[in-house]
């Protein structure tokens, strides 16, 4: 099947409690939020698959690290200018803290 410049393959993980990173799934990422909705798909079932193993070290770090994307998320679309990539916790949640009502619409 020949792909279009929308599509992609994205690693589906598990298929009941096994994890199985060889599926994969066809995503039309010409829809908005699309590739940051199956990233964050992706990343709970690997908490899942984490906690149910038996690591909860593993299963909190990909939890801080949605918590951190998401306060980031909304500080910079309130202006922070703070780089995703590069911006931890601490920096996303104090300017969390000094916008507390406000929310992403």
């Amino acid at each position: 099947m020949q792909k279009d410049a929308g599509m992609v393959c994205v690693p589906q993980l598990s298929t009941g409690s096994v994890i199985l990173p060889a599926q994969m799934l066809e995503l039309d990422m010409t829809e908005p939020n699309y590739e940051k909705y199956y990233a964050y798909r992706l990343a709970h079932e690997r908490m899942k698959g984490a906690f149910q193993a038996g690591y909860p070290l593993e299963t909190i770090t990909i939890a801080e690290s949605i918590i951190t994307d998401r306060l980031l998320s909304h500080a910079n679309f309130h202006g922070a200018g703070l780089n995703p990539d590069r911006t931890p916790l601490g920096p996303a949640l104090q300017h969390f803290k000094q916008h507390p009502g406000t929310v992403d619409p």
